[in-house]
This record gives structure tokens, C-alpha cells and sequence, in this order.
């Protein structure tokens, strides 16, 4: 299933992925709201909601995420986290 560049489904295989994996507690309170974009042939955006949900889920759950995004992009793979826009 890798594409250069992933589509909506993909994002949804990935977020399905993560809940898969952790604790409903851990997937309402931190990977929930994260969003995932496409920004280059093998970089991925995900943005949390604040500074402090971004530490917490790079610190905790970077390996994780990586995993799941891996599944959808061929390697090298690069994420970038970001704090998301207000809307």
C-alpha cells in the first residue's frame, strides 16, 4: 500500500493502526486529535492540538506513529510534528 503520496484512506489505515495499539485512554486523551498530511514524497506532517500534546506524543509515541506511517510510505520515511494552526 505504499504511495508517494498517501491519500485520505491511508490516514485513516494509520489512525486505525494507533488505536489499534494503545489504550482507549491513551487514544481519546493524545492520538485522537492528531492530524496527518502528506507534504512531500516521504515526509509526513502530524500536528497536534498544543505545544504540550506534541511533547507528550513525540516523547511517547513517536516509534509508534512511525510504524504505523511506515506501513503506507516506503522508507526513508521523515515526520515532522507540529503545533496545528488555530482555526
Amino acid at each position: 500500500m505504499a504511495n508517494a503520496q498517501p491519500l485520505e484512506a491511508d490516514w485513516t489505515h494509520v489512525r486505525d493502526s494507533l488505536e489499534a495499539k494503545v489504550s482507549p485512554v491513551t487514544w481519546t486523551t493524545w492520538l485522537a486529535a492528531l492530524e496527518f498530511e502528506g507534504t512531500g514524497t516521504n515526509t509526513v506532517r502530524v500536528t497536534a492540538p498544543s505545544e504540550l500534546h506534541l511533547r507528550w506524543v513525540r516523547d511517547k509515541h513517536a516509534e509508534l506513529i512511525f510504524e504505523a506511517v511506515a506501513d503506507i510510505m516506503p522508507p526513508p520515511v521523515d515526520i515532522d510534528y507540529a503545533v496545528a494552526e488555530p482555526s
